[in-house]
């Protein structure tokens, strides 16, 4: 196993996801039949090896405070669906002192947040 690996299956499954997407919606990209199978086929077998690779036993909580590092931080006001971080400020008052912030995180993607609880 290798993070770079890891990302790179993840990756791929958020394209083809997008694909079964663009093809559900109009307009459509144009696959044929042949190929809307396949994009399907490799979608179950990329699923089916990201469920293994983040089996429970893979998977770690930390706290996330102001010296998580940039990546974290950076991934935390990235992808705030809710309330959107625009501030240094913002974020101080989601990790900073009296606040509670978790992290859901993989083995092998010590920098890449998969999911944040604030508390």
């Amino acid at each position: 196993q290798s993070a770079e690996g890891l990302r790179l299956a993840v990756e791929m499954r958020r394209d083809l996801l997008a694909v079964q997407r663009s093809e559900r919606a109009p307009p459509r990209s144009g696959l044929d039949e042949d190929d809307r199978k396949a994009v399907g086929a490799l979608e179950d077998c990329l699923h089916a090896v990201l469920r293994r690779r983040f089996g429970l036993e893979a998977l770690r909580i930390r706290r996330i405070t102001g010296a998580s590092g940039q990546g974290v931080l950076r991934d935390i006001q990235a992808h705030e669906a809710v309330h959107a971080i625009r501030t240094g400020e913002d974020l101080d008052q989601r990790i900073g002192r009296g606040r509670r912030c978790f992290g859901l995180f993989h083995e092998l993607l010590e920098d890449s947040v998969l999911a944040v609880v604030h508390v």
